[in-house]
């Protein structure tokens, strides 16, 4: 499956109490079952998965469009970049 065949989709209507959501992009898929949810349905073509479906409650589901990415300094970054550092002793430096 080529990346533009790729996709997923979201689904529900205001009297549903569940959202439906269709994936054929493993990384969605992944970050999907991360979180515990676990497919009802695989979709596999030549033997290989290719498409999962879930079923997510609607109070758990989160959905953002756009919004602002979190401006860090460079001084912010240099600090981080010591945490890690410490944090993973052996490591790179």
């Amino acid at each position: 499956m080529t990346k533009a065949e790729q996709e997923t989709i979201f689904r529900w209507t205001s009297d549903e109490d569940v959202v439906s959501v269709c994936t054929a992009i493993p990384k969605d898929r992944r970050k999907i079952e991360k979180t515990g949810y676990r497919p009802y349905r695989v979709s596999t073509q030549a033997g290989k998965p290719i498409g999962w479906f879930y079923r997510i409650p609607l109070a758990e589901f989160r959905w953002r469009a756009g919004g602002k990415r979190r401006q860090v300094s460079e001084g912010q970054r240099q600090a981080a970049r010591e945490r890690f550092a410490r944090a993973r002793p052996g490591r790179g430096a």
